[in-house]
């Protein structure tokens, strides 16, 4: 019953069904039809008598201006082509501008001005200048009978002098510079002057000045540009390319395309909106084009008026009608409109609690306050759940670069485990605890190498330790080599309950894997929420924990290979060490005594050579009785101190350039007694060779075994130098008594036995 009766109301009803009836109350559609058809036929009229206008408004204002600049051009060109005018001027314009202009010459060229061009009828002009050709000012005159000098001023960078170079340049006798300063504008005629009579491209002298007359403008412009009649609503202008626009009541500066645009065409022109109607047409020898322009709508608008105040009434009527209906339709449509309006720009700062009073209205109104609150909500959570996956992803690429950057710069590998751990539970708000694992060399247990907290630190001091394939989180992991999830630890199967850690509701373990598939450890985060990791997180743990085995494995590597330089550096050390000691014993067996000219080493303190050869460092002596200072330097060569070289230097030159040239000479000593040593080397390694292939040689040409065995014999005595050599050859039972070798025989008239043959050669 009650939405029966709600129907009746009017905030109930349609937009569309409002608008109708309003519409139909007022009689807006018999009015509109009249209104429009009245109004295009009086518009229509009134354009067609603004058009002629404006055409003959402009063509009067174009003559009466164009005749104006005509009789000014004019005016001042004769003066200038004027035979007596010319050589006063000449006379004023000397080519050496050195040489001065007397002041009674300028004085009579000045009363020739005022008196043919400043004191006519006519006169067009306000002031006229005489500069010559370097830019200087050389007069000035002005109406009346003052003949008063003007300063010479620098006109050099002035825009009449500088048209009038481009005119002398160009050939051409006049030309026209239109300027604004402030809100005036100023518009100068400027003649060329030259020796001859007219400038010709055979000419060569070029300008020898310029004289510059002003326009007078307010005379010239401003009192032509006046119309005709007010009623059609006309104005009229003068626009210059370089944005200079003239009307009736002064100038303005405009922008060069606006003035562009206004000063392209020369026929009548109609704005975008067709309600502008405007005549153009350019100023014959100036660079300005005259534009005279009206609305369309003035005759037509007079009319308007007219009727308008004639049917008063009526339209007093119809506009309280509209009023009303304004005042209606804004009542139930705008207000509402507004603040569903107000409550989207809402949503774009992120306000979504905005209050929407009309969604229990039951029109489209209503119904599109409740489609937007709708909307809203929705935007709401997207927007939230957004922001929320955007932070973890920011946290977690941050976390990612971080565990990056540990990898690449920590080569300590306890190190890195630990920041890792300490920085997944920093980032990760959900895990409360982290730990790693490593398989140890066996592959039978994964031992735990890094924890969090206290509990992290209970466990690394117990030793703790699972076995790979053990009923646990880290065994299945460590055996199977895939991330394994308990999701809920209270009823997983696979899930080992820590007294360490009794909060844990979920854990997850990732592999640390290596590239050919071989497990190394695991990575293992515990949660003290039930269902804690979503997909996104172990991926993001996944990739961590590939980080991590790369760089567990780059820190094995590392220190691997630091082990592998330790060891090839001591036994480098060692080989050099021991190939010395031999070398030494060798050269100490075939010379008992070295002899080398120097002082007796007995002479230096055996304490300071003990010293040296201890400390691999230079060590000076006190002052001997014989006013010298003992200095050992060590012969070192890389890490291993071959001996010492002693000196004894005089008291009055010591210094610390001597000790550093001590160990330079000892250094070099150290380099040449290793290269004579490894140098001796070859030479026995070649002596060597070569005798075992001489020997071979020798062998190689016998035939006949007592001959081969005689010759080995003595070839072998000879080069070992020993008094005896003997050759043994086991011989068996079977061919004892078939060959030479095992029948007795012997050589040098030693003894024969039953299963060996000996042969000596006695040197």
């Amino acid at each position: 019953m009650n939405e029966r009766l709600s129907s009746y109301f009017i905030t109930s009803w349609p937009i569309w069904l409002k608008l109708l009836a309003g519409f139909l109350i007022a009689v807006i559609l018999p009015l509109v039809l009249i209104s429009y058809l009245l109004l295009n036929g009086i518009r229509d009229a009134g354009r067609q008598n603004v058009e002629a206008y404006i055409a003959e408004n402009g063509s009067r204002q174009w003559e009466a201006i164009n005749t104006a600049f005509d009789v000014a051009q004019d005016e001042l060109d004769n003066f200038v082509k004027d035979q007596e005018n010319r050589v006063s001027m000449i006379d004023l314009l000397p080519l050496n501008t050195a040489v001065d202009v007397s002041p009674v010459g300028k004085a009579a060229f000045i009363n020739q001005v005022q008196d043919q061009i400043l004191n006519t009828a006519a006169n067009p002009f306000t002031k006229v200048e005489l500069i010559n050709g370097e830019g200087r000012l050389v007069l000035q005159a002005l109406p009346g009978r003052s003949t008063t000098l003007a300063v010479s001023e620098d006109r050099s960078q002035s825009l009449a002098y500088q048209a009038g170079v481009n005119s002398s340049l160009l050939r051409r006798e006049q030309d026209i510079v239109v300027y604004n300063e402030g809100d005036n504008v100023h518009i100068e005629v400027v003649n060329v002057i030259s020796l001859t009579t007219s400038l010709s491209v055979s000419d060569t002298t070029g300008a020898i000045g310029y004289l510059v007359a002003s326009i007078d403008v307010p005379r010239i412009i401003y009192n032509n540009l006046i119309p005709t009649s007010d009623f059609f609503g006309a104005t009229s202008y003068l626009v210059a390319p370089n944005g200079t626009l003239i009307t009736s009541e002064g100038s303005q500066r405009l922008a060069i395309s606006q003035a562009q645009q206004l000063f392209s065409g020369d026929t009548y022109l109609t704005t975008a909106s067709g309600d502008i109607l405007r005549y153009s047409v350019p100023i014959a020898g100036t660079p300005f084009r005259l534009v005279s322009e009206g609305s369309a709508d003035a005759v037509s608008g007079g009319i308007l008026q007219y009727l308008t105040t004639r049917g008063f009434v009526l339209a007093v009527g119809l506009l309280g009608l509209i009023t009303v209906l304004v005042i209606s339709a804004n009542y139930l449509i705008t207000p509402p409109l507004k603040r569903i309006k107000d409550a989207i720009q809402a949503i774009a700062y992120g306000n979504y609690a905005m209050p929407l009073p009309d969604l229990n209205r039951g029109d489209e109104i209503g119904e599109l306050a409740g489609a937007v609150a709708d909307v809203r909500q929705r935007i709401a959570v997207l927007v939230g759940d957004l922001e929320n996956r955007i932070d973890a992803r920011t946290r977690d690429i941050t976390t990612t670069q971080e565990i990056s950057h540990f990898a690449a710069t920590q080569r300590d590998l306890q190190t890195l485990m630990n920041q890792v751990v300490d920085l997944i539970v920093q980032r990760f708000p959900n895990i409360y605890h982290a730990q790693i694992f490593l398989t140890d060399s066996d592959s039978h247990y994964a031992v735990l190498r890094a924890s969090t907290g206290a509990p992290g630190r209970q466990l690394l001091q117990a030793g703790h330790r699972l076995a790979v394939g053990s009923m646990s989180v880290i065994g299945q992991v460590t055996q199977v080599g895939a991330e394994v999830v308990a999701r809920d630890t209270t009823d997983s199967h696979v899930h080992k309950r820590n007294e360490f850690l009794p909060d844990t509701l979920a854990e997850l373990a990732i592999p640390l894997k290596l590239s050919d598939n071989r497990v190394i450890g695991a990575l293992d985060v515990q949660s003290k929420e039930s269902d804690s990791f979503s997909q996104d997180e172990i991926e993001i743990l996944r990739m961590m924990a590939d980080q991590i085995t790369v760089a567990i494995e780059n820190a094995r590597l590392y220190q691997e290979s630091l082990r592998n330089l330790e060891e090839i550096e001591r036994n480098r050390r060692a080989t050099t060490l021991q190939a010395w000691r031999e070398y030494m014993k060798q050269e100490r067996t075939r010379t008992k005594e070295s002899e080398s000219g120097m002082r007796p080493a007995n002479q230096v303190s055996p304490q300071l050579r003990q010293q040296a050869m201890t400390s691999g460092k230079s060590v000076v002596g006190t002052v001997t009785d014989r006013r010298t200072i003992p200095i050992v330097v060590p012969i070192r060569l890389g890490d291993q101190v071959l001996g010492v070289v002693q000196w004894e230097l005089p008291q009055e030159n010591f210094d610390q350039g001597r000790i550093l040239l001590a160990e330079e000479l000892t250094n070099r000593l150290a380099l040449s007694l290793d290269n004579t040593r490894l140098f001796q080397e070859s030479q026995r390694a070649t002596d060597r060779e070569r005798l075992v292939n001489e020997i071979a040689a020798r062998l190689t040409n016998q035939t006949d075994i007592d001959q081969i065995l005689q010759t080995a014999v003595r070839e072998v005595g000879q080069a070992l130098r020993s008094p005896q050599v003997s050759i043994r050859l086991a011989a068996t039972e079977q061919h004892g008594a078939t060959n030479g070798i095992g029948n007795g025989h012997s050589v040098n008239g030693h003894s024969k036995t039953s299963r060996l043959s000996e042969y000596y050669d006695e040197q």
